[in-house]
Order: structure tokens, then C-alpha cells, then sequence
């Protein structure tokens, strides 16, 4: 039985196959280090991601870091940053809400496992 359930606004979501989690997982680029969260930016529209990158000589390197991979960004920030940081901020502006979804390493790592 398929329920439908309204909550009062959009939502978007960026659809992958298991196989493509598996790979995006496994190409991460940082060494995890402790006190960082590990995520992946994942896109429906590529051009967001480009745009993105553009603020990668913006970023404080003791904070956080991105690197473009296949399709996706991968960032690495301090922990009880990812709001506050550069990178963090402009990611929730509201031109990339319907174009991005941000995900931890770990739980990806986790729906995959």
C-alpha cells in the first residue's frame, strides 16, 4: 500500500543507485581526520556543483576543505562548522535547496552496509 503524506512545502530529492553510493563512498578524497565531518554533496543539476567549486579559494583550510569527484562534491569541515562555515552557508541558500542534497560519509557508508 502506497500512503501519501503532505507536510506543507517542497521537497527534492537526488535519487542513486546503490552501485553509484558504492562508488561515490569509496572515491572519497580526504583522509578522515578526527574532530571533521566527512560529507558528499550529491547534485541533480551539475552546474550547481560547478558553481560551488568556485568558493574553494574562499574556504579557511583549518575549517573545512571540497574537492569535486564524479558528479559530486566532497567536504570535509571542522565539527560545529558546518553551518557556520563558508562552504556551509552557501550551500542552504535557497537556489541550491532544489538542486542539492548533502550527506555524511558515515551514513552513507551505513545505507550501504
Amino acid at each position: 500500500m502506497i500512503t501519501s503524506i503532505s507536510f506543507g512545502y517542497d521537497a527534492w530529492i537526488v535519487l542513486l543507485d546503490t552501485d553509484t553510493v558504492a562508488r561515490i563512498v569509496e572515491a572519497y578524497p580526504f583522509e578522515e581526520r578526527d574532530g571533521y565531518q566527512p560529507y558528499v554533496l550529491m547534485a541533480s543539476d551539475p552546474a550547481s556543483l560547478g558553481d560551488l567549486m568556485t568558493l574553494q579559494g574562499d574556504l579557511d583550510a583549518d575549517v573545512e576543505r571540497i574537492e569535486l569527484g564524479d558528479g559530486v562534491l566532497y567536504w570535509e569541515v571542522e565539527r560545529g562548522q558546518t553551518l557556520h562555515s563558508v562552504f556551509g552557508k552557501a550551500t542552504g541558500k535557497k537556489k541550491y535547496k532544489a538542486t542539492t542534497t548533502n550527506r555524511n560519509l558515515r551514513t552513507l557508508r551505513k545505507v550501504l552496509g
